[in-house]
């Protein structure tokens, strides 16, 4: 975390040249940057504070704050087993960054959990939050289709039958048809059709909730890896320290990370009612060799999982 902290301060070394700037002000920028550089994190919390407080001096303009993947510390937490000396640093971080800075004109934050009801934002005000199955910005997070099929135009890739084939699958609201940004650009800079979800963080949390929890939800799972539709209640208001017990939050977390999808979502006070089904090919190569890895507890189990798993043709 110390080495993230260093690097935001050196993008704005900047500021050591600044004419706004009072020398007091680049002797508290330089300690913090020296002291991130030596993987201290003793003042983490006023980080981001004191960072918009200098660029808004250096500027005269309130910054702005993206926050992507806010919750990923956490998530490292969750599965590392780390999480109450975690969730405290981040609780001050947040709060002093979000609550206690009068230096920001807004924030945007991204990330699994939903912001309004997690405990680290509790005390916000003016909050307005958006889920996958939410309307608002649907056709933003992603590549459309039809943006994937200009990308590949443009690198001559006569491909997107085996793209879509591959790759398509998410669903935000009621926009369909949306793409990884991630898996695209990695295919068309390798030109394989493979799995680009394999590393990423959301991969290792499911991996280590399969291990901790491997009778859960089996025949559903069943179910999923067969290729079939499941209705189910989600709680969208999942926080890590309660995936332990809830079932719903189970499903949630699943679909907030991208391993299913939703569609026929009706919302009804705080429950959320869906048909899920695996995202596409890729996910489902990649959660159904995740299973087999995992879930080693009952050979019918085992053997519907390599039955599918021997399939070559995958239908979305």
């Amino acid at each position: 975390m110390a080495d993230s902290f260093y690097n935001m301060y050196e993008a704005h070394r900047y500021l050591l040249k600044s004419t706004r700037l009072e020398a007091e002000d680049l002797k508290e920028y330089k300690s913090l940057r020296e002291l991130f550089r030596a993987g201290d994190t003793g003042r983490i919390e006023i980080a981001i504070q004191r960072l918009c407080r200098l660029v808004y001096l250096h500027y005269q303009i309130l910054p702005v704050i993206l926050g992507d993947e806010y919750d990923t510390p956490l998530l490292e937490a969750y599965t590392d087993g780390y999480w109450s000396e975690m969730i405290g640093t981040c609780r001050q971080l947040f709060h002093s960054t979000f609550k206690e800075n009068p230096y920001y004109a807004r924030a945007l934050i991204t990330g699994v959990t939903k912001v309004s009801k997690n405990s680290l934002f509790s005390d916000l005000n003016n909050l307005e939050t958006d889920t996958v199955t939410c309307e608002a910005y649907s056709d933003c997070f992603g590549f459309t289709e039809q943006e994937v099929m200009d990308a590949l135009k443009c690198q001559n890739m006569d491909t997107m039958h085996d793209v879509k084939e591959m790759y398509d699958g998410f669903i935000f609201g009621k926009q369909k048809d949306m793409y990884n940004p991630w898996f695209i650009c990695n295919y068309m800079r390798s030109g394989e059709l493979q799995s680009y979800w394999i590393n990423t963080s959301s991969n290792k949390l499911i991996g280590e909730i399969i291990r901790r929890h491997p009778v859960r939800s089996k025949h559903e799972n069943e179910q999923l890896m067969a290729g079939e539709i499941i209705h189910k209640e989600i709680n969208e208001n999942i926080t890590f320290q309660y995936l332990d017990g809830d079932e719903n939050s189970f499903w949630s977390l699943f679909l907030a990370v991208g391993y299913i999808k939703a569609e026929n979502v009706v919302k009804q006070g705080e429950s959320t009612w869906c048909d899920m089904s695996v995202t596409n090919r890729e996910v489902w190569e990649c959660s159904a060799m995740k299973s087999l890895r995992c879930l080693k507890m009952e050979m019918p189990f085992i053997m519907i999982l390599q039955k599918h798993c021997s399939h070559t043709a995958w239908k979305i």
